[in-house]
Parts: structure tokens; sequence; C-alpha cells
């Protein structure tokens, strides 16, 4: 059975569940609770999570550099309950996606 996943913005009570993935991908390289809240709440792009049945399976962060019409793809992760159910793929289609509705390819 296919698994269907629901991409939405992060919001601050999904950090714990980010902040779990977080450490079991990046380990010692992992961002703090504070600088997800800030991911969160005020940077100037998005953070989407990819939730399956009120879990968060995977989030990317994408920040805009308005002033240089940049966009960075600053963090994604999957964890690994759903790594090869093609969740990373949806985060980085989406990404993409949100790249072209900016218009800065």
């Amino acid at each position: 059975m296919e698994q269907r996943f629901i991409l939405r913005l992060a919001e601050i009570d999904d950090i714990p569940s980010i902040m779990e993935i977080e450490q079991i991908c990046f380990d010692k390289d992992s961002f703090s609770k504070r600088q997800f809240i800030y991911l969160i709440s005020q940077a100037k792009g998005y953070f989407c999570v990819a939730e399956y049945q009120q879990r968060v399976g995977g989030y990317f962060s994408v920040l805009i550099n308005q002033r240089a019409c940049s966009l960075r793809i600053y963090s994604i992760a999957v964890h690994p309950d759903f790594r090869g159910k093609k969740v990373g793929q949806l985060l980085t289609k989406v990404s993409q996606v949100k790249i072209h509705k900016r218009d800065l390819t």
C-alpha cells in the first residue's frame, strides 16, 4: 500500500520531531532548538515537513536572499523509518516548485 504524505509548513510544535530527525541524520552537526525556532518563525524562506499519519517523516528548509535573488536549500532530512518511501524525492520536488513560484531560476 502506498503511503500518502501531507506536505505542509512547519510549526513550532513540530520542533521535537524535527530535532529527532536532525539528531539521527546529523548527530554532532545538528541544529539547535533555537535555530529551528528561527528557521520556522523568522527566516525568509520556507520550512516544510512531510507528515504521514500525524508523524513527521522528513523536512526541508529553503532560505531566500532577496538582494542576491538567490535561494538555498539549507537543510533536508528524512527519518530512517521513512527512507525508501520517496519522501526525499517529494521534499526535493516541492522545494523546486517553491523556487519556480518565486521565479528564482
